[in-house]
């Protein structure tokens, strides 16, 4: 497994959460989105799940220091609280989450 220091893991959770907020404000009016805005999210959505699976294995490897385990878990719920919301709009969820 790769580990990430502690510069990364903490760029990582913050951009995370940063998509997880713009993605719930865009799918308010995802219908009325251009196809365009819509393809870039299918695009860019699997970097972001593979961002989220790599912390979740240094999360899981003891890689994090504290403030990261509650920064980590806090998203990870906010994640799992968003699933339907992220299928919906046809995007994969993070395999990783339990099946909510």
């Amino acid at each position: 497994m790769q580990t990430f220091d502690a510069e990364y893991i903490d760029r990582w959770l913050r951009i995370i959460g940063l998509v997880l907020a713009e993605l719930r404000d865009v799918a308010a009016h995802w219908d009325e989105q251009h196809i365009s805005n819509k393809l870039a999210w299918d695009y860019e959505w699997p970097d972001h799940l593979h961002r989220f699976e790599s912390l979740h294995q240094t999360y899981r490897a003891g890689g994090m220091n504290e403030d990261q385990q509650a920064r980590f878990l806090t998203l990870q719920h906010d994640l799992e609280e968003n699933a339907s919301l992220v299928e919906s709009l046809g995007l994969q969820r993070p395999p990783v989450l339990s099946k909510t």
